[in-house]
């Protein structure tokens, strides 16, 4: 998901969704001391005994894992826009099909979950999508009544294979018409 905007309570209410997505509070979180993670996201974290550090201000270097993580977020989801040729409004899809194929990768930087990827450890008991180009021409199969009885007809429709979906095992695709 997306955050609305920065506020102290979106972040939150993001965390808090990432929490129960996961099954369960981290121990410690680092952040860059902005004030989206200040106020009501602070005051939650000590509620809950959640450790809090931060970063200097304006030394990204010392929270270089996050910030080369965003980097390639980042770089994916421009080559993903530029190589589908689809309009800015699929920037999001773009993005969220850049975190999907990046939390396939395993991470060297973990040591904790280093023979994991992040999808095994987000989702351990679903298995990774099929991989599929973004923007690529994909075909729905939808076999409305008019189209069982006659063969002929074509079954379904056409459209641009835009992300998985967070929800089932299905691909997002998008239809024109």
């Amino acid at each position: 998901d997306f955050m609305p905007n920065k506020s102290s309570r979106s972040t939150l209410q993001c965390f808090q969704r990432y929490c129960a997505h996961v099954g369960h509070n981290p121990q410690h979180v680092h952040n860059d001391g902005g004030k989206e993670f200040l106020g009501s996201f602070s005051s939650y974290l000590k509620d809950n005994m959640i450790y809090q550090t931060y970063t200097c201000p304006y030394k990204s270097f010392q929270n270089s894992i996050v910030e080369r993580r965003v980097r390639s977020l980042k770089e994916s989801t421009r080559c993903l826009m530029l190589e589908s040729g689809l309009p800015e409004p699929f920037y999001g899809r773009a993005m969220h099909t850049a975190s999907v194929i990046l939390n396939m990768h395993p991470t060297v930087d973990d040591p904790v979950h280093s023979t994991k990827t992040p999808w095994n450890v987000m989702h351990p008991n679903r298995k990774p999508p099929q991989l599929r180009v973004f923007g690529s021409l994909a075909y729905v199969l939808n076999v409305p009544k008019q189209s069982r009885k006659d063969n002929l007809k074509l079954p379904g429709s056409i459209g641009w294979f835009i992300g998985y979906s967070d929800n089932s095992s299905g691909y997002m695709i998008c239809d024109p018409v």
